[in-house]
């Protein structure tokens, strides 16, 4: 179902970088840099912000290629399917910038500070 929904496939890049963000953590524990696990949390809000510029463009191209008919119906298919990956993208990449934090905020101590706290 997920397979389907998004298109851009943008979803899965999301969930891989996740699952390798948390194996880096969860490897190195105390030993891991937290500028670096701090970029990568916030660079899976950048995909998921992708994944949601990509639906609104195959949304707004779906209207545009269906100017040409009278029957409204035959937009609303397409439209909806980038709705779909519009809200799918940006619910995983935010979703997963959320864990991140939270996991950080238990390995380092502290999600917002540039330097964890001993």
């Amino acid at each position: 179902m997920l397979w389907d929904l998004d298109v851009t496939k943008v979803t899965f890049l999301i969930i891989g970088c996740y699952v390798a963000i948390t194996a880096y953590l969860g490897i190195f524990l105390k030993d891991a840099n937290f500028k670096v696990a701090r970029q990568l949390a916030n660079s899976l809000t950048s995909l998921g912000l992708i994944g949601t510029v990509a639906g609104i463009m195959m949304m707004l191209s779906s209207v545009g290629a269906a100017t040409a008919h009278t029957d409204p119906t035959a937009i609303i298919g397409p439209m909806l399917h980038g709705y779909g990956t519009l809200l799918v993208t940006t619910m995983f990449g935010l979703g997963a910038a959320l864990l991140l934090n939270l996991q950080m905020l238990f390995v380092f101590g502290s999600a917002s500070d540039d330097e964890p706290i001993d």
